[in-house]
């Protein structure tokens, strides 16, 4: 029995101790039979890289849609932290070649952001969306 429930016991114990790593307090809430919505808590406030990795590690959908399309990648190009949000989601599968409903990949909403000119994410970004 306990078998069955070991992936989700493990992401708790990594979530708990990725918040006392930090250093912050944070109240960490696993639902047992359902992965955390990345796009949901982007649409909620832009999630720190630590909440990030617990939701991936807990097996967050990386390419997971709103009803625009829009995926978690969109969201970070457009967050506060976007570069280290993008190679984040990057090294965890995310698929930069995706479209959302107006036929806009990632790449396609950064032009306005000239703060990642030169930097390791708009390389990597620019390099997965051609594949």
């Amino acid at each position: 029995m306990l078998q069955k429930y070991r992936k989700y016991l493990c992401v708790l114990v990594v979530g708990l101790s990725a918040s006392a790593l930090y250093g912050a307090y944070s109240e960490i809430i696993i639902d047992f039979f359902q992965p955390p919505d990345l796009v949901e808590m982007f649409r909620t406030g832009t999630p720190t890289p630590q909440e990030i990795e617990v939701a991936v590690r807990a097996g967050a959908d990386v390419n997971a849609k709103d009803n625009a399309g829009r995926t978690p990648l969109m969201f970070a190009v457009e967050s506060s932290e976007r570069a280290r949000l993008i190679l984040l989601l990057l090294d965890a599968g995310a698929d930069a070649a995706v479209r959302n409903n107006g036929g806009r990949r990632a790449i396609d909403m950064i032009a306005g952001f000239g703060s990642l000119r030169g930097t390791e994410a708009l390389r990597r970004l620019e390099a997965a969306s051609r594949e």
